[in-house]
Protein backbone atom coordinates (compact mmCIF):
# COMPACT_ATOMS: atom_id res chain seq x y z
CA UNK A 1 0.00 0.00 0.00
CA UNK A 2 1.06 3.39 -1.05
CA UNK A 3 0.55 5.22 2.10
CA UNK A 4 2.16 8.69 1.11
CA UNK A 5 -0.58 8.78 -1.88
CA UNK A 6 -2.58 9.59 1.59
CA UNK A 7 -0.30 12.14 3.05
CA UNK A 8 -0.14 14.22 -0.01
CA UNK A 9 -3.51 15.71 1.09
CA UNK A 10 -2.82 16.85 4.59
CA UNK A 11 -1.19 19.86 5.35
CA UNK A 12 -0.37 21.95 8.38
CA UNK A 13 -4.30 22.64 8.88
CA UNK A 14 -5.25 19.67 8.98
CA UNK A 15 -2.97 18.95 12.08
CA UNK A 16 -4.08 22.34 13.87
CA UNK A 17 -7.78 20.66 13.29
CA UNK A 18 -6.50 17.50 15.00
CA UNK A 19 -5.23 19.52 18.00
CA UNK A 20 -7.99 21.66 18.17
CA UNK A 21 -10.48 18.43 18.10
CA UNK A 22 -8.45 16.44 20.87
CA UNK A 23 -8.25 19.68 22.77
CA UNK A 24 -11.88 19.52 22.65
CA UNK A 25 -12.74 15.78 23.50
CA UNK A 26 -11.01 16.94 26.78
CA UNK A 27 -12.76 20.29 27.48
CA UNK A 28 -16.08 18.13 26.77
CA UNK A 29 -14.56 15.58 29.40
CA UNK A 30 -14.20 18.17 31.86
CA UNK A 31 -17.45 20.10 31.62
CA UNK A 32 -19.36 16.48 32.11
CA UNK A 33 -16.91 15.58 35.25
CA UNK A 34 -15.93 18.83 36.87
CA UNK A 35 -18.35 21.51 35.65
CA UNK A 36 -16.06 22.57 33.34
CA UNK A 37 -13.37 23.47 35.56
CA UNK A 38 -9.52 22.93 34.18
CA UNK A 39 -7.61 20.14 35.27
CA UNK A 40 -5.08 20.56 37.85
CA UNK A 41 -3.03 20.97 40.07
CA UNK A 42 -0.51 22.94 37.91
CA UNK A 43 -3.07 24.97 36.33
CA UNK A 44 -4.17 26.52 40.02
CA UNK A 45 -0.87 26.73 41.47
CA UNK A 46 -0.27 29.09 38.93
CA UNK A 47 -3.33 31.13 39.83
CA UNK A 48 -2.22 31.34 43.27
CA UNK A 49 1.14 32.50 41.49
CA UNK A 50 -0.78 34.79 39.36
CA UNK A 51 -2.28 36.08 43.15
CA UNK A 52 0.49 36.86 45.15
CA UNK A 53 4.12 36.35 42.91
CA UNK A 54 4.72 40.03 42.94
CA UNK A 55 5.06 40.44 46.20
CA UNK A 56 9.19 40.40 47.99
CA UNK A 57 10.06 37.72 50.34
CA UNK A 58 11.51 37.76 53.67
CA UNK A 59 15.65 37.64 52.75
CA UNK A 60 15.87 35.53 55.53
CA UNK A 61 13.92 32.32 52.80
CA UNK A 62 14.89 33.50 49.99
CA UNK A 63 17.91 36.03 49.22
CA UNK A 64 17.16 39.10 47.09
CA UNK A 65 14.47 36.90 44.59
CA UNK A 66 10.91 37.31 43.65
CA UNK A 67 8.47 35.03 42.34
CA UNK A 68 8.24 36.25 38.96
CA UNK A 69 4.86 36.42 37.16
CA UNK A 70 5.77 35.12 34.26
CA UNK A 71 3.81 35.88 30.58
CA UNK A 72 1.10 33.02 31.16
CA UNK A 73 0.01 34.15 34.56
CA UNK A 74 -0.89 37.72 33.06
CA UNK A 75 -3.22 35.66 30.67
CA UNK A 76 -4.68 34.06 33.39
CA UNK A 77 -5.21 37.47 35.00
CA UNK A 78 -7.06 39.42 32.29
CA UNK A 79 -9.37 36.95 30.55
CA UNK A 80 -12.89 35.88 31.97
CA UNK A 81 -12.03 32.02 32.59
CA UNK A 82 -14.89 31.11 29.98
CA UNK A 83 -12.11 32.25 27.40
CA UNK A 84 -9.74 29.37 28.78
CA UNK A 85 -10.18 26.32 26.39
CA UNK A 86 -10.67 28.68 23.55
CA UNK A 87 -7.39 30.41 24.43
CA UNK A 88 -5.62 27.00 25.07
CA UNK A 89 -6.73 26.04 21.75
CA UNK A 90 -5.36 28.83 19.90
CA UNK A 91 -2.01 28.15 21.44
CA UNK A 92 -1.82 24.79 20.42
CA UNK A 93 -2.61 25.50 17.03
CA UNK A 94 0.12 28.22 17.32
CA UNK A 95 2.62 25.86 18.37
CA UNK A 96 1.12 23.72 15.56
CA UNK A 97 2.30 26.12 12.94
CA UNK A 98 5.34 27.08 14.45
CA UNK A 99 6.87 23.58 15.00
CA UNK A 100 5.58 22.68 10.79
CA UNK A 101 7.51 26.23 10.16
CA UNK A 102 10.56 24.78 12.08
CA UNK A 103 10.52 21.70 10.66
CA UNK A 104 9.93 22.62 6.96
CA UNK A 105 12.00 25.19 6.67
CA UNK A 106 15.20 23.43 8.29
CA UNK A 107 15.08 19.52 8.62
CA UNK A 108 12.78 17.54 7.03
CA UNK A 109 10.48 16.65 4.12
CA UNK A 110 6.47 17.13 3.95
CA UNK A 111 5.59 13.49 5.00
CA UNK A 112 8.35 13.19 7.70
CA UNK A 113 7.22 16.54 9.20
CA UNK A 114 3.33 15.38 8.78
CA UNK A 115 4.21 12.19 11.10
CA UNK A 116 6.69 13.70 13.78
CA UNK A 117 3.69 16.10 14.62
CA UNK A 118 1.04 13.51 15.06
CA UNK A 119 3.39 11.98 17.05
CA UNK A 120 4.05 15.30 19.21
CA UNK A 121 0.16 15.72 19.09
CA UNK A 122 -0.46 12.31 20.92
CA UNK A 123 2.03 12.59 23.82
CA UNK A 124 0.14 12.82 27.24
CA UNK A 125 2.80 16.27 27.65
CA UNK A 126 1.30 18.31 24.76
CA UNK A 127 -2.59 17.23 25.90
CA UNK A 128 -1.86 17.70 28.98
CA UNK A 129 -0.66 21.24 28.54
CA UNK A 130 -2.21 22.29 26.30
CA UNK A 131 -5.77 21.21 27.82
CA UNK A 132 -5.59 23.66 29.69
CA UNK A 133 -3.55 27.36 30.69
CA UNK A 134 -0.53 26.10 32.30
CA UNK A 135 2.90 27.62 32.06
CA UNK A 136 4.01 24.74 29.64
CA UNK A 137 1.23 25.42 26.94
CA UNK A 138 2.91 29.16 26.54
CA UNK A 139 6.38 28.38 27.23
CA UNK A 140 6.39 25.68 24.52
CA UNK A 141 4.92 28.90 22.00
CA UNK A 142 7.85 30.93 22.99
CA UNK A 143 10.05 28.64 22.73
CA UNK A 144 9.17 27.40 19.17
CA UNK A 145 8.77 31.57 18.35
CA UNK A 146 11.82 31.93 19.53
CA UNK A 147 13.69 29.17 17.17
CA UNK A 148 11.34 30.19 14.23
CA UNK A 149 12.97 33.87 14.61
CA UNK A 150 16.83 33.26 15.54
CA UNK A 151 16.70 30.82 12.31
CA UNK A 152 15.07 33.40 10.19
CA UNK A 153 17.76 35.21 7.32
CA UNK A 154 16.37 38.67 8.47
CA UNK A 155 18.33 40.97 11.03
CA UNK A 156 15.52 42.66 12.57
CA UNK A 157 13.66 39.48 13.28
CA UNK A 158 16.90 38.17 14.94
CA UNK A 159 16.98 41.25 17.16
CA UNK A 160 13.37 40.28 18.24
CA UNK A 161 14.90 37.11 19.40
CA UNK A 162 16.84 39.05 22.42
CA UNK A 163 12.87 39.91 23.75
CA UNK A 164 11.58 36.72 23.55
CA UNK A 165 14.32 35.31 25.26
CA UNK A 166 13.61 37.71 28.11
CA UNK A 167 10.23 36.66 28.05
CA UNK A 168 11.36 32.86 28.34
CA UNK A 169 13.87 33.44 31.43
CA UNK A 170 10.88 35.10 33.01
CA UNK A 171 9.81 31.14 33.79
CA UNK A 172 13.19 30.30 35.61
CA UNK A 173 16.50 30.75 34.90
CA UNK A 174 16.65 27.13 34.23
CA UNK A 175 14.91 27.57 30.68
CA UNK A 176 17.36 30.87 29.49
CA UNK A 177 20.34 28.57 30.65
CA UNK A 178 18.64 25.50 28.63
CA UNK A 179 18.08 28.25 25.62
CA UNK A 180 21.31 29.94 25.57
CA UNK A 181 23.73 26.42 25.61
CA UNK A 182 21.22 24.88 22.31
CA UNK A 183 22.28 28.72 20.88
CA UNK A 184 25.95 28.03 21.91
CA UNK A 185 26.30 24.79 20.51
CA UNK A 186 24.43 25.42 17.21
CA UNK A 187 26.82 28.66 16.08
CA UNK A 188 29.71 27.31 16.85
CA UNK A 189 28.93 23.65 14.84
CA UNK A 190 26.87 25.75 11.69
CA UNK A 191 29.86 27.93 11.99
CA UNK A 192 27.64 30.76 11.21
CA UNK A 193 29.48 34.25 13.24
CA UNK A 194 26.18 36.58 13.08
CA UNK A 195 24.42 33.55 15.34
CA UNK A 196 27.50 33.24 17.53
CA UNK A 197 27.48 37.32 17.88
CA UNK A 198 23.53 37.49 18.66
CA UNK A 199 23.68 34.96 21.23
CA UNK A 200 26.45 36.70 23.34
CA UNK A 201 24.72 39.98 22.98
CA UNK A 202 21.57 38.17 24.22
CA UNK A 203 22.95 36.09 26.55
CA UNK A 204 24.70 39.20 28.04
CA UNK A 205 21.72 41.71 27.98
CA UNK A 206 19.37 39.08 29.86
CA UNK A 207 21.84 37.88 32.83
CA UNK A 208 22.77 41.68 33.39
CA UNK A 209 19.25 41.70 33.67
CA UNK A 210 18.85 39.24 36.02
CA UNK A 211 21.83 40.25 38.23
CA UNK A 212 20.05 43.34 38.55
CA UNK A 213 16.19 42.55 39.18
CA UNK A 214 17.37 38.88 40.91
CA UNK A 215 17.33 35.96 39.83
CA UNK A 216 13.75 34.02 39.10
CA UNK A 217 12.43 31.54 41.52
CA UNK A 218 9.28 29.48 39.98
CA UNK A 219 7.46 27.41 41.54
CA UNK A 220 10.47 25.43 43.31
CA UNK A 221 13.21 25.54 40.54
CA UNK A 222 15.37 22.54 41.74
CA UNK A 223 13.43 19.69 41.30
CA UNK A 224 16.09 16.95 42.10
CA UNK A 225 14.83 13.64 42.53
CA UNK A 226 17.06 10.97 44.67
CA UNK A 227 15.76 7.68 44.16
CA UNK A 228 15.47 5.78 40.58
CA UNK A 229 11.93 4.51 41.55
CA UNK A 230 10.96 7.94 41.99
CA UNK A 231 12.42 9.15 39.35
CA UNK A 232 10.83 6.69 36.66
CA UNK A 233 7.61 7.45 38.06
CA UNK A 234 7.50 11.17 37.40
CA UNK A 235 8.77 10.91 33.77
CA UNK A 236 6.82 8.09 32.73
CA UNK A 237 3.05 8.81 31.92
CA UNK A 238 2.47 4.88 32.26
CA UNK A 239 3.92 4.88 36.27
CA UNK A 240 1.57 8.07 36.41
CA UNK A 241 3.76 11.06 36.05
CA UNK A 242 1.26 13.59 35.02
CA UNK A 243 3.71 15.78 32.96
CA UNK A 244 5.29 12.46 31.95
CA UNK A 245 6.27 11.08 28.44
CA UNK A 246 4.70 6.97 27.54
CA UNK A 247 6.71 3.97 27.30
CA UNK A 248 5.26 3.75 23.55
CA UNK A 249 6.85 7.02 22.70
CA UNK A 250 10.36 6.06 24.29
CA UNK A 251 10.55 2.83 22.87
CA UNK A 252 9.86 4.71 19.07
CA UNK A 253 12.39 6.87 19.91
CA UNK A 254 15.21 4.76 21.09
CA UNK A 255 14.57 3.17 17.50
CA UNK A 256 14.58 6.37 15.81
CA UNK A 257 17.74 7.61 17.17
CA UNK A 258 19.03 4.09 15.53
CA UNK A 259 17.72 4.97 12.47
CA UNK A 260 19.47 8.58 12.21
CA UNK A 261 22.53 8.08 13.66
CA UNK A 262 24.33 7.12 10.49
CA UNK A 263 23.03 10.54 9.47
CA UNK A 264 23.49 12.39 12.71
CA UNK A 265 24.96 15.14 10.65
CA UNK A 266 21.65 16.21 9.24
CA UNK A 267 19.87 16.43 12.75
CA UNK A 268 22.64 17.70 14.66
CA UNK A 269 20.09 20.60 16.09
CA UNK A 270 18.24 17.99 16.69
CA UNK A 271 20.20 16.12 19.14
CA UNK A 272 21.68 18.91 21.02
CA UNK A 273 18.25 20.02 21.73
CA UNK A 274 17.98 16.70 22.85
CA UNK A 275 20.25 16.36 24.77
CA UNK A 276 20.41 19.07 26.69
CA UNK A 277 16.68 19.02 27.67
CA UNK A 278 17.57 15.44 29.14
CA UNK A 279 20.44 16.45 31.31
CA UNK A 280 18.57 19.31 32.85
CA UNK A 281 15.49 17.23 33.17
CA UNK A 282 17.92 15.13 35.58
CA UNK A 283 17.72 18.21 38.19
CA UNK A 284 14.49 19.65 37.39
CA UNK A 285 12.44 16.89 36.65
CA UNK A 286 8.98 17.58 35.91
CA UNK A 287 9.89 21.46 34.41
CA UNK A 288 11.78 19.55 31.28
CA UNK A 289 9.53 16.66 30.53
CA UNK A 290 7.52 18.99 28.41
CA UNK A 291 10.75 19.54 26.00
CA UNK A 292 11.93 16.26 26.48
CA UNK A 293 9.00 15.44 24.93
CA UNK A 294 9.07 17.31 21.98
CA UNK A 295 12.84 15.60 21.17
CA UNK A 296 11.24 12.08 22.04
CA UNK A 297 7.91 12.44 20.01
CA UNK A 298 10.46 13.87 16.98
CA UNK A 299 13.01 10.81 16.86
CA UNK A 300 9.56 8.39 17.32
CA UNK A 301 7.80 10.33 14.23
CA UNK A 302 11.43 9.56 11.95
CA UNK A 303 11.44 5.66 13.36
CA UNK A 304 7.58 5.78 12.21
CA UNK A 305 8.58 7.17 9.07
CA UNK A 306 11.30 4.98 7.92
CA UNK A 307 9.55 2.00 8.95
CA UNK A 308 6.75 3.11 6.33
CA UNK A 309 9.50 3.12 3.74
CA UNK A 310 11.43 0.24 4.50
CA UNK A 311 11.78 -2.55 1.91
CA UNK A 312 10.06 -5.79 4.18
CA UNK A 313 10.47 -9.25 3.12
CA UNK A 314 6.57 -9.93 3.58
CA UNK A 315 4.33 -6.93 2.88
CA UNK A 316 1.88 -7.89 5.72
CA UNK A 317 4.39 -7.51 8.18
CA UNK A 318 4.88 -4.13 7.24
CA UNK A 319 1.22 -3.54 7.28
CA UNK A 320 0.72 -5.34 10.48
CA UNK A 321 3.90 -3.05 11.98
CA UNK A 322 2.07 0.37 11.11
CA UNK A 323 -1.31 -0.64 12.02
CA UNK A 324 -0.21 -1.70 15.58
CA UNK A 325 1.73 1.60 15.93
CA UNK A 326 -1.46 3.60 15.00
CA UNK A 327 -3.40 2.14 17.03
CA UNK A 328 -0.66 2.44 20.04
CA UNK A 329 -0.74 6.22 19.42
CA UNK A 330 -4.36 5.83 19.61
CA UNK A 331 -4.73 4.13 22.50
CA UNK A 332 -1.96 6.51 24.14
CA UNK A 333 -4.41 9.67 23.14
CA UNK A 334 -7.11 8.13 24.81
CA UNK A 335 -5.68 7.18 27.76
CA UNK A 336 -3.65 10.25 28.47
CA UNK A 337 -7.44 12.17 27.75
CA UNK A 338 -9.23 9.94 29.63
CA UNK A 339 -6.81 10.42 32.92
CA UNK A 340 -6.36 14.79 32.11
CA UNK A 341 -10.56 14.58 32.31
CA UNK A 342 -10.07 12.26 35.58
CA UNK A 343 -7.91 15.34 37.59
CA UNK A 344 -8.58 17.20 40.50
CA UNK A 345 -11.15 19.33 41.10
CA UNK A 346 -13.57 16.87 40.58
CA UNK A 347 -17.51 17.41 41.42
CA UNK A 348 -17.17 16.50 44.78
CA UNK A 349 -14.22 18.89 45.84
CA UNK A 350 -16.08 21.65 43.65
CA UNK A 351 -19.66 21.13 45.13
CA UNK A 352 -17.76 21.02 49.04
CA UNK A 353 -16.60 24.79 48.65
CA UNK A 354 -20.56 25.66 49.04
CA UNK A 355 -20.07 24.41 52.58
CA UNK A 356 -17.81 27.55 53.22
CA UNK A 357 -18.49 31.12 54.40
CA UNK A 358 -16.06 34.02 53.49
CA UNK A 359 -13.12 34.75 54.69
CA UNK A 360 -12.04 31.47 56.62
CA UNK A 361 -9.00 29.70 57.09
CA UNK A 362 -8.95 26.44 55.86
CA UNK A 363 -6.35 23.57 56.69
CA UNK A 364 -5.63 20.53 54.38
CA UNK A 365 -2.58 19.06 52.58
CA UNK A 366 -0.41 21.23 50.55
CA UNK A 367 -1.54 19.36 47.19
CA UNK A 368 -5.14 20.80 48.12
CA UNK A 369 -4.55 24.29 48.98
CA UNK A 370 -4.15 26.46 45.69
CA UNK A 371 -7.97 24.30 44.49
CA UNK A 372 -9.20 25.86 47.70
CA UNK A 373 -8.33 29.11 47.03
CA UNK A 374 -9.32 29.37 43.82
CA UNK A 375 -12.92 27.82 43.49
CA UNK A 376 -13.64 28.96 46.87
CA UNK A 377 -12.96 32.97 45.54
CA UNK A 378 -15.28 31.47 42.86
CA UNK A 379 -18.29 31.90 45.15
CA UNK A 380 -16.92 34.13 47.74
CA UNK A 381 -15.52 38.15 46.83
CA UNK A 382 -13.06 38.07 49.26
CA UNK A 383 -12.19 34.01 49.45
CA UNK A 384 -10.77 32.29 51.77
CA UNK A 385 -7.27 31.26 53.07
CA UNK A 386 -5.03 27.91 53.17
CA UNK A 387 -2.53 27.20 55.61
CA UNK A 388 -0.01 25.92 52.96
CA UNK A 389 -0.66 26.12 48.65
CA UNK A 390 2.03 26.20 45.80
CA UNK A 391 2.83 29.92 46.61
CA UNK A 392 4.23 28.27 50.16
CA UNK A 393 6.26 25.78 48.73
CA UNK A 394 7.49 28.25 45.53
CA UNK A 395 8.88 31.41 48.60
CA UNK A 396 10.22 28.02 50.73
CA UNK A 397 7.82 28.96 53.57
CA UNK A 398 9.58 25.63 55.68
CA UNK A 399 7.77 26.96 58.81
CA UNK A 400 4.08 26.46 57.43
CA UNK A 401 5.11 23.13 55.82
CA UNK A 402 6.86 22.18 58.65
CA UNK A 403 3.98 23.17 61.16
CA UNK A 404 1.34 21.74 58.18
CA UNK A 405 2.87 17.95 58.77
CA UNK A 406 3.34 18.18 62.46
CA UNK A 407 -0.53 18.74 62.60
CA UNK A 408 -1.26 15.92 60.51
CA UNK A 409 1.40 13.41 61.88
CA UNK A 410 0.82 14.41 65.83
CA UNK A 411 -1.13 13.04 68.65
CA UNK A 412 -0.17 15.80 71.10
CA UNK A 413 -3.45 17.80 71.70
CA UNK A 414 -1.60 20.80 72.66
CA UNK A 415 0.95 21.08 70.44
CA UNK A 416 -1.86 20.46 67.37
CA UNK A 417 -4.39 23.07 68.62
CA UNK A 418 -1.64 25.70 69.37
CA UNK A 419 -0.56 24.95 65.91
CA UNK A 420 -3.81 25.49 64.56
CA UNK A 421 -4.26 28.41 66.88
CA UNK A 422 -1.20 29.99 64.94
CA UNK A 423 -2.74 30.03 61.76
CA UNK A 424 -6.23 30.58 62.99
CA UNK A 425 -7.84 27.49 61.17
CA UNK A 426 -11.50 27.39 61.14
CA UNK A 427 -11.96 24.11 59.15
CA UNK A 428 -9.75 21.15 58.25
CA UNK A 429 -10.10 19.44 54.48
CA UNK A 430 -9.82 15.92 54.01
CA UNK A 431 -10.08 13.67 50.84
CA UNK A 432 -10.32 9.77 50.95
CA UNK A 433 -6.95 10.19 49.16
CA UNK A 434 -5.83 11.53 51.76
CA UNK A 435 -7.12 9.26 54.13
CA UNK A 436 -5.53 6.37 52.40
CA UNK A 437 -1.97 6.96 51.80
CA UNK A 438 -1.85 10.42 50.27
CA UNK A 439 -1.09 11.75 54.29
CA UNK A 440 -2.30 8.64 56.66
CA UNK A 441 -1.99 5.15 56.47
CA UNK A 442 -3.55 4.48 59.78
CA UNK A 443 -7.35 4.99 61.04
CA UNK A 444 -5.94 6.56 64.39
CA UNK A 445 -2.55 7.72 62.74
CA UNK A 446 -1.92 11.50 64.25
CA UNK A 447 -4.55 14.11 63.35
CA UNK A 448 -7.10 11.35 62.84
CA UNK A 449 -6.86 10.02 66.46
CA UNK A 450 -7.63 13.65 67.84
CA UNK A 451 -10.84 14.15 65.99
CA UNK A 452 -12.56 11.77 68.21
CA UNK A 453 -12.24 14.86 70.83
CA UNK A 454 -15.72 16.62 70.59
CA UNK A 455 -14.82 19.81 72.22
CA UNK A 456 -12.57 21.00 69.65
CA UNK A 457 -13.34 19.26 66.18
CA UNK A 458 -16.72 18.17 64.76
CA UNK A 459 -17.51 17.12 61.39
CA UNK A 460 -20.02 18.87 59.84
CA UNK A 461 -19.72 17.95 56.01
CA UNK A 462 -19.44 14.19 54.32
CA UNK A 463 -20.32 13.50 50.57
CA UNK A 464 -18.53 11.63 47.91
CA UNK A 465 -15.03 11.45 49.40
CA UNK A 466 -14.45 14.81 51.27
CA UNK A 467 -14.76 15.74 54.38
CA UNK A 468 -14.78 19.02 56.43
CA UNK A 469 -14.16 19.64 60.46
CA UNK A 470 -14.84 22.72 61.94
CA UNK A 471 -12.40 23.42 64.68
CA UNK A 472 -13.60 24.97 67.58
CA UNK A 473 -10.27 26.53 69.56
CA UNK A 474 -12.74 28.89 72.17
CA UNK A 475 -13.12 25.87 74.10
CA UNK A 476 -9.19 25.83 74.45
CA UNK A 477 -7.71 26.45 77.84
Amino acid sequence: MNYQKYLKYVNVWVLIALAISLMGIVAIGRCMVAECYPPGPEYYDHISIAEQGDQKFDQNIVTQRHIYRSPHTFIIDYIDQSLYVPVSMLLAALAIWLYHNILRRHILNKYMTFIIIIMTICTPNFIQSFSRLDKFSTLSVLMLLFLNVFLSRKWPLKLLSIVILALISMYGVYYFIFVSVVLYMYSVLSRKQTSFVLTMLSSSIIMLMLYQYGFPLYLNNLHVLSGSVERLSTVLYNLGGTNGFSIFHLILCIIGLNFTWKNKSRYYLAYFIFIIAMVMSLYYTPDFNPLVSFGISFFAGVAFYRIILMEWSLLLIRQFSIYIIGLGLLFVSIASANHIIQQEPQASLIDSMQFFDQNQTILSAPQYGSYIKTLSGKIHPSGNRVVTDAYSKAKGDIDALNDTDTIFRSRNLDITLNLLKKYHVNYILMTDQMLNGQVWTEKDEGLLFLLSNQDYFNKEYHLDGIQIWRVSLENQT
